[in-house]
């Protein structure tokens, strides 16, 4: 059970969300270098450590200017001794629009292992999967194929990220619904936010201004109920994830933002 909830709580830091592009601000609210790192819990039980980063400079891939950003998770203290983690995922992001070419998986989580290279071609509208579970009592699985419309934009986790923190959420209301399309673990979800407003959350670098989400989970057998799944982002320019709480069968894991670097404007908080 301690292995799946870590695992489930290291996806909470590249958040599932990716929107069409039609509201965001015209210059991007992070920068190359920008670094930050978080503290995973489990109820009161610190469980681990988490982190998000940026590369240095753009890399280029199928001759387009892309970033390059990763998001690791593992586990820590007595914990890394009794359910071992060490998650990791990564993307390319294609730097005009934030659209993901290329992203993968590699997780070790116990003796589970899994591996996952992901290829998008928005242009022909098509995705391909390809995975190995290096694990002798794990089958391999074959390459898999997936197609979407060319006309729809489909995000992954890690550039889902970027495209929220660069809405304007100027535009919206509190109680207004936004409408998303992303493509996790085989398969394509269709999630609907609900913005919840502005309120003001108790952060590591003091009272922070923050804009609060509401995803509205489809029934599953993790999270408890359609509105398990809170998110506070910074209400400044940066829009840095703040925090992250899900309220589980398991009980309640969350996310918290501990520290970070090379941010692109200066954070706004009250000690």
């Amino acid at each position: 059970m301690c292995i799946q909830i870590s695992s489930l709580l290291f996806t909470l830091i590249p958040i599932i969300f990716g929107f069409a592009n039609d509201r965001l601000e015209s210059e991007y609210a992070f920068t190359h270098g920008e670094a930050l790192q978080y503290k995973l819990n489990y109820g009161w039980l610190s469980i681990g450590r988490g982190s998000f980063k940026i590369a240095q400079q753009s890399e280029e891939y199928l001759r387009e200017d892309c970033y390059r950003v990763t998001a690791s998770g593992n586990t820590t203290g007595l914990l890394r001794w009794l359910a071992p983690v060490e998650d990791e995922w990564g993307a390319l992001i294609r730097t005009q629009d934030l659209i993901p070419l290329h992203t993968y998986r590699n997780l070790r989580e116990g003796r589970y292992r899994l591996k996952e290279e992901v290829y998008i071609d928005p242009l022909a509208g098509s995705i391909k999967v390809e995975s190995v579970k290096p694990h002798r009592k794990e089958p391999q699985r074959p390459t898999r194929n997936y197609t979407f419309d060319q006309n729809s934009q489909v995000f992954d986790l890690l550039s889902g990220l970027l495209v929220i923190r660069n809405y304007d959420f100027e535009q919206y209301n509190p109680g207004d619904t936004l409408a998303l399309n992303a493509f996790l673990e085989d398969s394509f979800y269709h999630f609907q936010i609900i913005y919840a407003g502005k309120e003001q959350l108790k952060t590591a670098f003091g009272r922070t201004p923050a804009l609060k989400l509401i995803p509205l989970m489809p029934k599953n057998k993790v999270f408890d109920g359609k509105q398990s799944l809170e998110a506070w982002f910074s209400a400044d320019e940066n829009k840095l994830p703040l925090k992250v709480s899900a309220r589980m069968f398991v009980g309640k894991v969350s996310a918290e933002l501990i520290s970070y670097q090379n941010i692109k404007y200066s954070l706004v908080s009250e000690q």
